[in-house]
């Protein structure tokens, strides 16, 4: 731990002891003296404890000694939040980047995984109803009657397992009850924006009883030209509950979801701008791309060459050229090139996106003498449909992934001074990409498009066995330890065969290159392919611990201390490994590692109307994964996973929530983040402001370090502020207004980013105003996202083709307003 840090950690901790230990011990004085009953009005002025099951039991949220923000029903609706990328409104410290074809790359702290192809793991676990969800395409329909989402911020090794070592996202839905009761939710805005959603529960006896939920979402692209960044969401779930007596319960669920439309959207960034920004004025305008890629964006007027078309199969030209200078492409005097569509009919037409997913899962309790048996089973299937031709590319890809889990648990009953949990865990994955990358292709002496490409056809498997426990024992009934410890061992295959097109070599020094012989490596004459075979399988084994201690110094205040550990699973890369003395490439990439320091305190104060929540805490990662547009081997490029080195990261969380009067409710919650590569060699194929320390003797380009480069998407500092005032209104009707804003400091959106993919700093502002009627019977609410229309980025890359240097940017969504009328029965 550096010394910088242990400074401002501990300077930072001692008056924030104080001012929590003399606020309790005036709040505890003040309580004494009070009834020990509350009016209804003295309830309602005060905040509502938050229950959570972050720690796989119910706590509540100011006594469970991690860092945690949880997100209601309510307030998700309030914000519209209907996908991953919209959480960042409300949860400090995550970002969102969105990829192709709907993957949703998620960061808590800066640490999150890129991924683009099936080879890689998130590395912020995600679960539905407790039960894990492997790919990041299959979250759509998790937004769906919800009643709440539980956001943990730092490795969840020991409960959680692998694959979050930065944190974890609960979706917590509803569940039945047994009251009779409906609710019908629909909204309409601008883009044609339609949002949809019923739910009804329905008792049949006090024992057995069912929820039925639906929603519909769709609006049309954000991306005007090309209609994408749309949204055409359909969601249900059905679930059973069936308590057959007061020590046993079940709970059963089947969910189903798909997503359609045109897919996520790019627009060409102005590559001398200063900062982020589109080429065009108006950056949701987007690029004509139509049914094609551009081959040029940069407006500059260049010879383009002797355009042709490469067959399929055989190296042959078809004339006419495919390319076509158009000097007002983007607009009056923002020229550039496009494709001749006579001559590209064999590809495939335009951009669409067809993911789906369902899955079953169930929760069966056993309350024996003293302890809890839980077990949960679960099985998912997802299929990831899409195609999309940004990014140089025309990318084509059908993966289905099918995953089954079970875990379970025996906990104790909570009650006496130990508190313990036990448990087994088994996962199993199985996927099929199909994935095709035909190639936009751009060589030195002029531009050519060709039908180059890359494909993917493998069988990957992947299974987890893991055993833990975490024990919780008072000291005395103010002073607790914690111990936690997780074993896995995890296993990973893969078999089928890795095709490069031979057209796609010409743009990495101009000469074909297949290394005939490595690892069973063949070259097809007829059809110009390098033939890759991939046959292997890696394991690794892990053992993480977590050591805590909390202590309360008041009634409603407490501080923690806790050093945890976790790891992120290894995996496999496309090709073989590079020669000794070339480039760092390798086709499998190792698990990383992090050991994580945190120093928090939980707090209520004014008579529980102020919450006031602090942690500050130190990263430390090893081996850290990250995927980086870079060269493989054999030559080609491509997005692998690599082990690019060593990070470490300091910060702080401050969480607020006062409820000023009755009527007025306030949050401030800022994050505060120090995030910097000790160490980042690749070998890149996109422009890094990184400084070469080799260069590659097979393809003459430099290897970097990136040192000392801040982490992506990692702001140094970030806020979510809100203010909610309610008017009452004759009859016990109501009007609540609210104002939301999220601002964000500056930010890279790659590694070692130039100037034109850096955020600049910004704040997005969102208002509400909703008319409720008395006992909230029906409501009905306006709303306006992104007031002042920011231009917010939130992930860019340079075109994969090697020689071209248009880069692509994923835009958030521009202002959006509309209605909502929401009816309970």
């Amino acid at each position: 731990m550096p010394k910088r840090f242990r400074a401002i950690f501990w300077v930072s901790a001692a008056p924030l002891a104080l001012i929590a230990s003399g606020q309790a011990f005036a709040q505890e004085a003040a309580q004494q003296s009070a009834s020990s009953t509350a009016s209804p009005q003295e309830v309602s002025s005060q905040l509502a404890d938050i229950v959570v099951t972050a720690e796989r039991r119910s706590s509540s949220l100011q006594r469970t000694p991690i860092a945690i923000q949880a997100v209601d029903g309510g307030a998700l609706q309030e914000a519209n939040v209907s996908k991953p990328v919209d959480l960042v409104k409300l949860v400090p410290g995550l970002s969102v980047s969105r990829g192709f074809g709907g993957l949703n790359n998620i960061y808590v702290r800066g640490i999150g995984a890129q991924i683009i192809n099936a080879f890689g793991d998130m590395a912020v676990a995600q679960s539905i109803d407790g039960a894990y969800v492997a790919r990041g395409t299959a979250l759509s329909g998790a937004f769906l009657d919800v009643a709440r989402i539980e956001v943990l911020k730092g490795p969840q090794g020991t409960l959680y397992g692998r694959n979050a070592t930065g944190g974890a996202i609960n979706y917590i839905t509803n569940h039945p009850d047994f009251e009779t009761s409906a609710h019908f939710d629909a909204q309409y805005g601008n883009y044609d924006a339609v949002d949809l959603k019923g739910v009804v529960n329905l008792p049949f006896n006090d024992k057995i009883a069912m929820r039925a939920a639906v929603g519909f979402i769709k609006h049309d692209g954000y991306i005007e030209r090309t209609g994408m960044d749309d949204q055409n969401t359909v969601a249900s779930r059905v679930s059973l509950r069936f308590e057959p007596s007061s020590d046993f319960s079940i709970y059963i669920a089947g969910d189903y979801s798909r997503d359609h439309g045109n897919g996520v959207g790019q627009v060409v960034m102005n590559t001398t701008a200063t900062h982020a920004t589109a080429i065009t004025a108006d950056p949701w305008q987007g690029p004509p791309l139509g049914f094609y890629a551009p081959a040029n964006y940069d407006g500059t007027l260049q010879n383009p060459g002797v355009g042709c078309t490469l067959l399929p199969g055989a190296n042959q030209c078809v004339p006419p050229n495919t390319v076509t200078y158009n000097p007002n492409l983007y607009g009056a005097g923002v020229g550039g090139y496009a494709l001749n569509p006579d001559t590209v009919g064999r590809w495939a037409p335009g951009s669409f996106l067809n993911n789906s997913t369902w899955g079953v899962s169930g929760q069966f309790d056993w309350r024996g003498p003293g302890f809890t048996f839980t077990f949960l089973p679960a099985y998912r299937h997802t299929l990831a449909n899409w195609v999309n031709p940004a990014g140089g590319y025309q990318t084509i890809i059908r993966t289905p992934a099918d995953q089954q889990s079970y875990e379970a648990r025996l906990a104790s009953d909570g009650n006496g001074p130990l508190k313990w949990l036990v448990g087994l865990y088994y996962f199993r994955e199985t996927q099929d990409p199909f994935e095709r990358y035909w190639n936009f292709n751009q060589v030195p002496g002029g531009l050519i498009t060709n039908q180059g490409y890359i494909r993917r056809d493998y069988h990957l498997a992947d299974t987890s066995y893991a055993a833990f426990g975490q024990v919780t024992y008072s000291i005395t009934p103010e002073l607790r330890l914690t111990g936690g410890l997780r074993h896995t061992y995890e296993k990973k295959s893969i078999s089928g065969l890795f095709r490069i097109g031979q057209p796609a070599y010409t743009d990495i020094g101009g000469t074909p290159f297949c290394p005939v012989g490595v690892a069973g490596t063949t070259y097809n004459l007829p059809t110009s392919e390098c033939i890759v075979p991939s046959n292997d399988s890696r394991s690794w084994k892990a053992t993480n611990w977590k050591i805590g201690v909390d202590y309360d110094i008041g009634p409603r205040s407490m501080v923690y201390a806790n050093v945890s550990t976790g790891f992120h699973a290894g995996g496999f890369n496309d090709g073989v490994n590079a020669p000794a003395g070339t480039f760092n490439y390798k086709n499998s990439y190792e698990p990383e590692s992090i050991t994580a320091y945190a120093l928090g305190t939980k707090n209520r104060f004014l008579d529980n109307r102020l919450q006031l929540n602090v942690e500050l805490f130190y990263w430390s990662f090893k081996k850290k994964q990250n995927g980086a547009l870079s060269v493989l081997y054999p030559p080609v490029v491509g997005f692998p996973i690599l082990n690019v080195g060593n990070l470490k990261e300091y910060g702080a969380d401050v969480e607020a929530t006062f409820l000023a009067t009755p009527d007025d409710l306030l949050t401030a919650n800022v994050s505060y983040l120090h995030s910097r590569f000790d160490n980042y060699v690749f070998t890149p194929t996109s422009q890094v402001t990184c400084p070469a320390i080799g260069m590659n003797p097979i393809l003459h380009i430099p290897i970097v370090d990136c040192a000392g480069k801040p982490v992506p998407n990692a702001p140094m500092w970030n806020a979510s502020l809100s203010w909610q005032h309610t008017f009452h209104l004759p009859g016990d009707s109501t009007i609540v207004a609210g104002v939301r804003s999220n601002i964000q400091s500056d930010t890279d959106l790659t590694i070692g980013a130039p100037a034109f993919a850096h955020q600049k700093a910004y704040q997005i502002t969102d208002l509400t105003l909703t008319y409720k009627a008395a006992e909230d019977r029906w409501s009905l609410s306006a709303y306006v996202n992104n007031v002042t229309n920011s231009q917010v980025f939130n992930n860019a890359q340079q075109s994969f083709n090697s020689g071209d240097r248009t880069w692509w940017g994923n835009i958030l969504p521009p202002r959006t307003y509309g209605v909502r009328a929401s009816v309970n029965f």
